[in-house]
């Protein structure tokens, strides 16, 4: 309607993840970068790539492509790592593949 939101009633609308208090500003994006930069680049890639192609897909044909990729994800290096760091209690090492 052309009307302004204030970054809460955006929030409380699902337009933004996240409204914060300006003096709070750049500790919630070192927080979410920090916890963004934790993830294997291959998950990162592959999450972008399903967000991408299922936009425009009818549902059932993205839930089967989003299988088909978390598939492709757990079958990696980085998913096996994951895996196994989560069961030995580890952080994961990483090697982007």
């Amino acid at each position: 309607m052309g009307e302004k939101l204030s970054a809460v009633r955006a929030a409380e609308s699902g337009l933004i993840n996240r409204a914060v208090p300006e003096k709070d500003f750049e500790a919630e994006v070192m927080r979410w970068a920090t916890r963004l930069v934790s993830f294997t680049p291959v998950t990162v890639r592959l999450g972008k790539t399903v967000f991408y192609h299922c936009m425009d897909m009818e549902y059932l044909k993205a839930i089967k492509f989003m299988g088909d990729v978390m598939a492709i994800n757990v079958c990696s290096e980085d998913g096996s790592e994951g895996i196994g760091a989560f069961f030995e209690k580890r952080i994961p090492k990483w090697k982007g593949c």
